[in-house]
């Protein structure tokens, strides 16, 4: 009896593996088609990409006001995102199956030159 309900439980997950497994495979396919040839709000493309099942994670004031041009045919959530995130302002990351998040890009640099005090107008080093 106890045999038989474990055959019975191995059965039934198999069934659900095999069925998760191909629908990640489905979705891992999917491929987009953008024709932004006057300005697009950026908010709409990341909408037309949420409403396929995609998760992304952003601040809705850092995306609101960009807008985007370009042509992206049969492109993957990746190439979406690289095509139309303006470059040097935002990044995306993938976080998991399905998953990104879109941030501010917090560029790194370096200062060159001299620092002075204001008052003693002396070189601070």
């Amino acid at each position: 009896m106890a045999y038989t309900r474990f055959i019975r439980a191995s059965r039934l997950a198999f069934l659900v593996f095999t069925f998760s497994t191909a629908s990640v495979a489905q979705n891992q396919s999917e491929k987009f088609d953008f024709d932004c040839f006057s300005d697009t709000p950026l908010l709409t493309i990341l909408q037309e990409l949420m409403s396929t099942g995609v998760n992304i994670n952003f601040d809705h004031d850092l995306v609101k006001k960009v807008t985007v041009r370009g042509t992206c045919r049969e492109c993957s959530v990746e190439e979406v995102l690289d095509k139309f995130l303006p470059q040097g302002c935002l990044r995306w990351e993938k976080v998991g199956e399905r998953q990104y998040s879109i941030y501010r890009n917090e560029q790194k640099g370096s200062v060159h030159g001299f620092v002075r005090d204001a008052v003693t107008k002396e070189l601070i080093h």
